[in-house]
């Protein structure tokens, strides 16, 4: 706790050096208007990748798949993900470990006051990361829709393919 108080100030410095990567804002993205949070100009780098796992994929499917999305964070493109199934968080856990550049979509949206928290915070301040959601901010625990999933699925897609 004594750590998080003396680093308030910078914290509180790396806000207003950039303050529109905490903002919540409105974007229309692939047919709807969504909230968003951090660096928007990640949606305009042409090289991004949808960091999608279907359960038919195989070890070597993966394995595969894994290497071509590191890959495109290591050369400073965009991964795509709603990280949902184990191997997508696995995926952006190492992406994020490694200083690559992330989309996020998220299921819920954004409470009115809402600022990224610990390394999702360091992220934003570095233009490494961008948080979406289709949806509006609630306060009920909720388990994710296969609806949903697939939604976000093909908005990671769509969003993959906007150079």
């Amino acid at each position: 706790m004594f750590n998080y108080i003396a680093d308030n100030p910078r914290r509180l410095a790396m806000k207003r050096l950039n303050p529109d990567r905490f903002r919540i804002c409105d974007l229309q993205l692939a047919g709807r208007t969504c909230q968003a949070v951090g660096n928007r100009s990640l949606l305009s780098i042409p090289d991004k990748a949808a960091v999608i796992v279907h359960r038919r994929y195989s070890d070597a499917d993966y394995d595969r798949l894994r290497e071509q999305w590191l890959a495109c964070g290591e050369r400073g493109g965009v991964l795509v993900s709603a990280a949902i199934a184990p191997r997508e968080k696995e995926v952006l856990r190492e992406a994020m470990d490694r200083g690559y550049r992330i989309i996020l979509l998220r299921e819920n949206g954004f409470p009115e006051f809402y600022k990224p928290s610990g390394e999702a915070f360091y992220a934003c301040a570095d233009g490494r990361l961008l948080q979406i959601s289709p949806w509006p901010y609630h306060t009920e625990n909720r388990t994710i829709s296969r609806s949903q999933c697939l939604e976000l699925n093909a908005m990671a897609q769509s969003l993959s393919s906007i150079p």
